[in-house]
């Protein structure tokens, strides 16, 4: 029996195409998770974590996000989309319209629009308190409000963008986008 094909198109490229697709993502995170912001002094960063933050809640997180202890541009990584997913899940136990709407299409959709506002509000948070930290323990070039403002713009820009680039894996390559993220995350925390 032959798998059923699509005219001009057969199975195995359009898997292909899913998988080169999905591996350019994951690549483009993965170099966005090097790349450090402008107004941190990486080295004392890494210097003051390695002190006081091993085995930490902040190890844990550091390692599903994109490299807080080397403040990358990528730093939260998908964390603040986690967080408002679960915001919105919990939600739907306890307020029945949630619940109603999580059974619809339409439902769906505005949950999901309302899970990416929330993450923003999350980003901008997490990032406002990320910039608060790394200035606190000396680690910024020219600490003051200018820096801050420059990295919570970096940190929750680049949060939307991981967002983003999970959508984009669920959409056009293979599997579930954030989990592949994260996954990635973990095992890039491992070597």
């Amino acid at each position: 029996m032959t798998a059923p094909t699509v005219p001009g198109l057969n199975i195995d490229e359009e898997l292909k195409k899913k998988i080169l697709f999905t591996l350019l993502i994951v690549f483009i995170y993965r170099i966005g998770a090097h790349i450090a912001s402008p107004t941190v002094n990486v080295f004392a960063l890494q210097q003051q974590i390695s002190q006081t933050a091993a085995g930490t809640l902040f190890q844990l997180y550091d390692a599903l996000g994109g490299g807080l202890s080397r403040a990358t541009v990528l730093a939260l990584g998908i964390m603040p989309y986690i967080s408002a997913s679960i915001v919105f899940q919990l939600g739907a136990g306890v307020i029945p319209t949630l619940s109603k709407m999580q059974k619809d299409e339409e439902g769906r959709k505005q949950i999901t629009q309302w899970t990416r506002y929330l993450t923003v509000l999350i980003a901008l948070s997490q990032a406002y308190t990320y910039s608060l930290f790394v200035e606190g323990i000396g680690a910024v070039n020219n600490p003051g409000l200018a820096s801050r403002l420059l990295m919570v713009v970096i940190l929750t820009t680049g949060a939307i963008f991981v967002m983003w680039l999970g959508e984009r894996i669920t959409e056009s390559g293979i599997g579930n986008g954030m989990s592949l993220l994260i996954t990635v995350s973990i095992l890039q925390g491992l070597w």
